[in-house]
């Protein structure tokens, strides 16, 4: 007999529910949980390990050491102990305060248990969105690091971040599942505006009706040669110039996502 999968409703703890359900998020459409279920023990085994090298490593340096130097060597392997100790049993803690963090998605918001914190988003919560992180390597040019991180801003000024502490193919459906949201919900304010003349900004890249503008210089819809919204920047190309006249990594340019989809709007002659 095959095993059914368990209802996604069955697997949502009652804290989360009851915490969707008070701010009216709807159906439940997935979980996602942050990886490393089994972290606490590992915290607590590397601690063991640490703290029995130092009980025992000791025993065979000394020995061909005379008494006088025993007693300080004797106090500095205690203090490294007690330091090894006192971090493997917060590791521990703190693996045992996270266990069971996760992200449930429902169909108006999601909610995410992080320790202790149970805080709620309803999509049309989120003002801005940033995607992805940056790298620095040393003599070269900064460029797009990790993609699948999310930083999300609501318009009350609080904060989510989605970090590496899930596996990776849950933070890609993660970080477009939210993407996609807010794109629903914020794409009609935005072409709205839009079409009012009022301007929308990324960041320091302002969009209006007719022209964009960088924060340094304006520019004409009607001079724009390319602009582009690629998996790594944001580039802009005056007519008549070779290079960009805009570029930005993608993690430096909030609501990326929802300027690719007010571009195609805008292509389509749909804005």
């Amino acid at each position: 007999m095959s095993h059914q999968p368990m209802p996604i409703e069955a697997q949502i703890l009652p804290q989360i529910q009851q915490a969707a359900e008070k701010h009216q998020l709807g159906t439940p459409l997935a979980i996602y949980k942050k990886r490393g279920t089994k972290s606490a023990g590992k915290a607590a085994l590397k601690a063991l390990t640490l703290g029995l090298a130092i009980l025992i490593l000791p025993q065979i340096f000394l020995l061909g050491l005379e008494l006088s130097v025993i007693g300080t060597w004797i106090w500095i392997f205690a203090i490294l102990l007690t330091l090894s100790l006192l971090i493997g049993v917060s590791s521990y803690r703190s693996a045992m305060r996270h266990r069971f963090d996760q992200v449930v998605m429902y169909a108006e918001g999601f909610v995410y248990l992080n320790g202790s914190l149970l805080p709620v988003t309803r999509w049309e919560q989120i003002a801005k969105v940033w995607r992805g992180t940056k790298v620095h390597p040393e003599g070269g040019e900064t460029g797009l690091g990790d993609v699948d991180i999310l930083r999300l801003q609501k318009f009350d000024g609080t904060e989510f971040q989605l970090t590496t502490g899930w596996e990776k193919h849950d933070r890609a459906a993660l970080c477009d599942t939210v993407e996609a949201e807010f794109v629903c919900v914020a794409l009609p304010r935005t072409l709205e505006d839009y079409r009012s003349g009022k301007n929308t900004y990324f960041g320091t890249l302002m969009v209006n009706r007719t022209a964009l503008n960088d924060g340094k210089e304006e520019l004409p819809w009607g001079r724009v040669a390319k602009i582009e919204v690629s998996s790594d920047y944001v580039t802009i190309r005056k007519e008549g110039r070779t290079s960009d006249w805009f570029r930005a990594l993608i993690p430096d340019v909030p609501n990326a996502c929802l300027l690719k989809e007010l571009l195609g709007y805008i292509r389509s002659g749909q804005a």
